[in-house]
Formats: structure tokens, C-alpha cells, sequence
């Protein structure tokens, strides 16, 4: 190591250093001359290490780019206070001031040769010129010497060059099977320029077979129409006259009024394949007249009135209090009556049917714009376009209320068109709108009426009377217990007519429920849990088969009598009926007296099951042994076997007997169903009103209130017991009813029973 500076400079600089402190007033600013301060660098180190230092040089390796520089004055220049700064050239670019410090810091040092520089103040203050320097060379690791760089560097171009060339052959190679593959191409246009021109040939043949088809169709279900319009004729009229007639009971009325109107639903579908054949045929000319549109579209609309009540659809109008023009009345009739029907048919309860009628240009000539605009499910979009081809009907998957024939659209739009007019679709999941146009001829306004003073001028509606929407129960009798407990009936029907048909018949001996599809019908079947339900299998939405296999999954409805009434007579359908677990299944049209007699057995077959619960045997395996048993050991304690804090009247020891004794007949005789308030009075010997009074003294409260509840507390402690379903319960405590056990449990616990059961049983474990 050698160190900048020698012992004569050191020497000089104290010679200087004494005359200059000798000399007069000290030196001024002109007389400071700079002197080499003699400096050394004594150490380098990195981490825990020393560097050793060679010839003014020190060699870093890739690990010691983190180092300390010391450095300090020689002795005979230490002994006068200084000020260092320093710099590494090629890294610092400008000097680093670091007061009196005598050590430099640097840490990762990037690769290359340095050189450290350090500078002391002399005795005045001044900068000496560099006292040491330091050569520093850090060595570069491996990969970042320019050696690999070349070398990467050089197997970046040998690779590029490699995917150039490969990608020069592989589209040499595609270009040669592409070759070859266009030359075998040509070689087979020939033959299917000749086999497409015998598929066109044998399309064009049978397409014309098709049309002989559908000619063949048309004519056929033509002459199938006209064959029903003499029948339906026989029909009506004669309906007609006894519905003139009068005089019947209302149950009279009723049938005749479901059997005039859907024959002449019947009838109106026979008009229109006959409308379609002459459509077809060229037959069908229009006869325009002169018309009050406005007017005339008013009575078609309030033809539908009694419907939309029915379904609590608010049914609008909004028209022009006068439109004249020529118009052909039977085709208009048609087109509205369609729509307005599809309108009030897909539209549910409480939904909205508007027909709005205003004037508009046409090419150039006056023309009548009609938009009938619901509020129903709307159509798919995929199927928008073909609402209007023959025989097309909409996937009744998709929510659809009622199945069509798929004949009034395509009807409704070939009366438009040759009426000169246009018919489009929209449609979206909140309703549909069709807009009909068609261009009408001019009469002389001298002969249109004023508007007469009734007419409405804006919007109408026709006001509905607020009906139930809840399912209607139809009670076979009311007051007393004994007529509420009678057998409960559900009825699922799409048809509001087989409904009431099936309610006039039944409700003399049952309470029937009604629910107008398989959906509604589980959720009234879950809430009401019904004696029977006697249910369609073709609904839209959930079908008869779903809700006999919904409701036999659930526990708390598995036990109902199913009837199922199906149009498919096929063996098939009826095996698949029974499979799913209907108890009968009667294909229509069925005769109301064999459907009277199979709900009667299997409401008999349940009877003699309650019947041989009482006379099980002690063998536990049996579910009917089990609740006997189980009513046994719940019979004590209840509500009337403890003593009351606050008696109703002073009890004295007869009283106390009678109350045991009226309680051991009633626990005798609880799961007979035919025991009531008079078969009590025989077992304890009094008459009735005695035994009212009686009662109402030593209990509190009257005769069948003790036996009713009474009945209630075993059924609520055979539930928390888990001895059996809701109904075996029901019946074990000699309920006929099991829609009114749940009915009087609720009254009494305040919640039905299964809800009483969970409860109860999550409370104990």
C-alpha cells in the first residue's frame, strides 16, 4: 500500500504552519495557499470481513458489493481538526461532505472499475488537492460478464432462426396438402352437382305430395267440421230452451249453463277450420258496409266482461267516441274476439286487458290501428315468430295458463292480410302486444251520428266486483262440531266448470276445497291436509302426476286418498298414474256416480282402518298397535286431571267424582270418532241438559269443549311422542276429519300441528 504525500511535505506544512502563527496579525485570505494534507485509506471492509488492499487496490468479489472505506490523516497532520469529504468516480457524481467522518459507505455496487478519491480541509479551512485514492474493481458475476450476454444473445438468433425455417415447412407442407386436397374437390363437383340436382328433383316432388297432404288435411278436417255443426246444433237449441225456459233448481241452471257454453266453444272451433278450408279454397270474400267501429268494437269487448270478472282482469277500452268507415263486421268480429279471447285467457288474476283503437295512414289512405295489449307471461322470443302458423301452439312449458288449437292467430292474421291490412307480435316477460292495421274506405260524414251523450270520450273500464282469491272452502254445515267434522275433499282442475260440476255433487257430504292447478293444489293439499283429493292429470304448469308424487314424498301428506281424472286413455298413462301413487285413476268423460262410489270406499277404507286401531294386540311392530298404546300411556296427565288453582264454583267431593268419572268415560272412548255429547250423557246416566249444566259447573266450560279438548291434549302429547303421521294421530283420537283436527289444533295451540311437532321435538332434544 502507498499513501499519497511524504515527510517533507509534512515537514513544509509545519514550517508554514509556525511562521504563519509567528508572523503578524495571522494570514490573510491572499496569502492562504491550498497544502497537501497527506491521507491514507487503512481499511476496506465488507460484512464481517477485510479486504486486503494491494498497490492502491482492492478487488471486490459478486459477494462484497456492500462495503466500508476507512480512511484518516497520518499522524503528524491529526492533531489539527478536519473536515473530509469524498467521492467514488464513475458512481458519485458529486463530492459527499461528511463532516469530520472518516469512512465512506456504499452498498451493491454495480460491476466495473471505480476510483475513490477522499479530500481533507488544511489548518485554514481550505480543500487540500486529493491526499489518497483507491482503485476499486468490483467483479461481475457470471451471467452478467458480456461473454454470456453474447452468448445469449446467440441463441436468441439461433432459435428465431430455427422457428423461421420451421414455419417455412410447415406451410410448404399445407400448401401441398392443400393442393392435393382442392385437386381431389374438383374431382367429386361433378358427382354432386349430379346428386344435388336429383335431391332438387325428388324435393320438388315431394313437396307437391305435401301439398296434395295438407289439401288433403284441410278437406278433410272441413268435412269433419261440417259433420259437428249438425250435432251441435241438436245441441244447443235444445240447451237453449231449458236455459229460456226456467223454473229449475239453481244446481239446474248451473249444468245447463256449463253445457251451453262449452258447446258453443265447440261450435265456434268448428267455424273456424271451416273460416281456414275457405281461406285456403279462395272461397272467403269480404262485404265491406258502412260501421261505427268505435261502437262495434264496444259490444265485442263487453262480451268478455263475465270473463275477465271472473279471473278480477281489468278490462280497457280506449277508442274514438265515433270512427266511420267501411269495414267488413264478420271478419273484425273475428279478429278481435280471437285476440281479446288469447288476451283474457293468458292473463292471470289481477292482470290488465286493454284495447286501444285510434286512427292512422296507411300507404298514403286512412286506415284503423288496434292494439290488444296484456299483461300475461308473454311469448318466448324463439317462438314470437310463429304464433301465427297454422296449428302452432306456444310451449305450455313456459307458464301458459290454457292450451289452445293453434288455429285463431293464423286465422286472425289471413283475415287481416285480406282485408288488405297487417298484423305484427311484441313480446316480453311483463305482456304481449299485437298491433293490427288495416286501411278502411271513407263513408260521407253527413251521415256519421253526434256521439251520443253515454258514450265515453276517453279510456273505459269495465269495474269488476271484487272476488276471493283465496281457494273456496263450501262447508257442508256450520255451528256445531259434529258438521264441521265431516270429510274434507280438495279438487284440482284447470276447469272452472269440472270444478263446480265435482263442488255441486260432493258438497252435501263433504267440505270441498278447489285449487286451480297442480301447484296451488300441493300448497292448499299442505295447508288444509284434505280427506281425499280428487285431482286433473293435464294442468298447465305442475301436472296431476307431480302432485301425487310431491305430495306422497312428504310425510305430512303421504297418507291422502288420490283420485286422478285424465282425457288419456291409454293403458300406459293410467300404469304411470298408479305408479306414482295414485290410490284410483278414471279417464273421461267418467260417470259421476262411479267417482261418488270410489271416494266413498277409500273414505271407508279409512274408516275401517280407525276402526281395527282399537283392536291391535300388544305387539309393537304394527304402527296401529303403536298409537293405542301410545294414547294409553298420554291418557294422564292433562289439563282437566290436575287441580285447578281457582275453581270455577266450590267442588265439593261429588263434584270431584263426577269430574273423574266423566273423564274415565271420555279416556274409555276417545279414538271413537262417534262419540260425542250424547253418547257421554248415556255413559254417565244423565239427560243432555242436565249434563250441560253439570259440566259447565264442575269444568267450567260446556260438555263438548271438554271432549273436544280433551281429545286435542292426547293428540298434541301423541305428537311430541312420535308415535305416528298427523293423521294417525287425527284418527287415533277419534277425529273424522283431518283438515278439522289441524283446524281445532291450531285454534287451541295457536299453530298446526307439524309446526307443533317440530318445535316441541327440537325443545326436548
Amino acid at each position: 500500500m502507498q499513501v499519497r504525500g511524504t515527510g517533507v511535505l509534512a515537514a513544509l506544512w509545519l514550517v508554514i504552519s509556525g511562521s504563519a502563527v509567528g508572523g503578524q496579525g495571522g494570514p490573510t485570505a491572499d496569502s492562504v495557499v491550498p497544502v497537501a494534507v497527506p491521507l491514507m485509506v487503512h481499511r476496506v471492509v465488507s460484512g464481517e470481513s477485510v479486504v486486503l488492499l494491494s498497490d492502491n487496490r482492492v478487488t471486490l468479489t459478486p459477494t462484497q458489493r456492500s462495503v466500508e472505506i476507512a480512511y484518516a490523516p497520518l499522524a503528524a497532520a491529526d492533531t489539527v481538526p478536519a473536515r473530509f469529504r469524498y467521492r467514488l468516480a464513475g458512481y458519485d457524481d458529486e463530492w459527499v461532505n461528511v463532516g469530520a467522518r472518516r469512512s465512506a459507505y456504499y452498498t451493491k455496487l454495480p460491476p466495473g472499475s471505480y476510483r475513490f478519491v477522499v479530500q481533507v480541509t488544511g489548518p485554514h479551512g481550505e480543500w487540500s488537492p486529493p491526499g489518497a485514492e483507491l482503485l476499486v474493481e468490483v467483479t461481475p458475476r457470471w451471467w452478467e460478464g458480456t461473454l454470456f450476454r453474447v452468448a445469449v444473445l446467440l441463441c436468441c438468433l439461433a432459435v428465431g432462426l430455427l422457428l423461421v425455417f420451421r414455419r417455412v415447412r410447415v406451410q410448404r407442407t399445407q400448401t401441398q396438402e392443400l393442393e392435393s386436397a382442392m385437386a381431389d374437390r374438383s374431382g367429386t363437383l361433378a358427382a354432386r352437382e349430379q346428386e344435388l340436382a336429383r335431391q332438387n328433383h325428388l324435393l320438388a316432388a315431394q313437396a307437391r305430395q305435401l301439398q296434395a297432404l295438407d289439401t288433403a288435411k284441410t278437406r278433410f278436417f272441413a268435412n269433419v267440421s261440417h259433420e259437428l255443426r249438425t250435432p251441435l246444433t241438436l245441441t244447443i237449441g235444445p240447451l237453449e230452451d231449458l236455459q229460456a225456459r226456467g223454473g229449475r233448481d239453481p244446481q239446474e241452471d248451473r249444468w245447463v249453463d256449463i253445457a251451453l257454453r262449452n258447446s258453443r266453444r265447440l261450435l265456434r272451433l268448428v267455424n273456424q277450420i271451416l273460416d281456414v278450408a275457405k281461406l285456403e279454397a279462395g272461397q272467403m270474400e269480404l262485404r265491406p258496409r258502412p260501421l261505427d267501429l268505435s261502437l262495434f268494437v264496444r259490444g265485442i269487448i263487453g262480451a268478455f266482461a263475465s270473463v275477465a270478472e271472473r279471473k278480477h282482469i281489468a278490462l280497457m277500452l280506449d277508442a274514438p267516441p265515433v270512427l266511420k268507415g267501411l269495414f267488413d263486421a264478420d271478419a273484425i268480429e273475428k279478429v278481435l274476439t280471437n285476440l281479446l279471447s288469447n288476451a283474457v285467457k293468458f292473463t292471470p288474476d289481477g292482470g290488465t286487458v286493454r284495447l286501444k283503437v285510434e286512427r292512422s295512414i296507411r300507404d298514403e289512405a286512412p286506415a284503423v290501428t288496434m292494439r290488444v295489449i296484456d299483461t300475461g307471461p308473454g311469448i318466448p322470443s324463439a317462438q314470437l315468430a310463429h304464433v301465427f302458423e297454422r296449428f302452432y301452439q306456444v310451449d305450455e312449458t313456459d307458464a301458459r295458463l290454457q292450451a289452445g288449437t293453434g288455429i285463431g292467430l293464423a286465422l286472425v292474421k289471413e283475415l287481416v292480410e285480406l282485408h288488405g291490412g297487417s298484423i305484427t307480435a311484441d313480446s316480453d316477460p311483463r305482456g304481449t302486444m299485437f298491433t293490427v292495421e288495416i286501411p278502411y274506405g271513407a263513408v260521407e260524414e253527413a251521415s256519421a251520428r253526434e256521439p251520443r251523450p253515454d258514450q265515453v270520450t276517453g279510456p273505459s273500464r269495465i269495474p269488476l266486483r271484487p272476488t276471493l282469491e283465496q281457494p273456496i272452502a263450501f262447508e257442508a254445515d256450520e255451528g256445531q262440531d259434529e258438521a264441521h267434522d265431516v270429510p274434507t275433499m280438495l279438487v284440482v282442475d284447470d276447469s272452472d266448470d269440472l270444478r263446480a260440476y265435482i263442488r255441486d255433487h260432493f258438497q252435501r257430504h263433504y267440505r270441498i276445497l278447489e285449487a286451480r292447478d297442480g301447484a296451488e293444489g300441493i300448497a292448499v293439499a299442505r295447508r288444509e291436509l284434505p280427506d281425499i283429493v280428487v285431482s286433473d292429470v293435464m294442468m298447465p304448469g305442475t301436472d296431476g302426476f307431480t302432485l301425487v308424487r310431491t305430495l306422497r314424498e312428504s310425510p305430512e301428506t303421504e297418507f291422502l286418498a288420490i283420485v286422478l281424472l285424465t282425457a288419456q286413455a291409454e293403458d300406459e298413462q293410467k300404469i304411470t298414474g298408479l305408479k306414482t301413487g295414485a290410490d284410483e285413476y278414471l279417464v273421461k268423460p267418467f260417470d259421476m256416480r262411479e267417482l261418488d262410489l270410489r271416494v266413498r270406499n277409500l273414505i271407508a277404507a279409512r274408516r275401517r282402518w280407525q276402526e281395527r286401531v282399537p283392536r291391535q294386540g300388544g305387539s309393537g311392530a304394527e304402527l296401529a298397535s303403536g298409537i293405542v298404546e301410545a294414547v294409553a300411556a298420554t291418557i294422564a296427565p292433562t289439563r282437566y286431571d290436575t287441580p285447578v288453582s281457582e275453581p270455577v264454583a266450590v267442588m265439593t267431593q261429588v263434584d270431584l267424582q263426577f269430574r273423574e268419572r266423566v273423564l274415565a268415560v271420555i279416556d274409555g272412548r276417545l279414538s271413537d270418532p262417534e262419540f260425542g255429547v250424547a253418547e257421554l250423557a248415556d255413559a254417565v246416566a244423565q239427560d243432555r241438559s242436565h249434563l250441560f249444566r253439570r259440566v259447565k259447573h264442575v269444568f267450567g266450560t260446556p260438555p263438548s269443549n271438554v271432549l273436544r279438548e280433551r281429545r286435542l291434549d292426547v293428540g298434541a302429547r301423541l305428537l311430541v311422542s312420535e308415535t305416528g303421521t298427523v293423521a294417525d294421530v287425527a284418527y287415533a283420537v277419534g277425529f273424522n276429519s283431518v283438515s278439522y283436527f289441524c283446524q281445532c289444533f291450531q285454534q287451541q295451540f295457536g299453530e298446526t300441528p307439524a309446526t307443533y311437532r317440530s318445535r316441541q321435538v327440537e325443545a326436548r332434544g
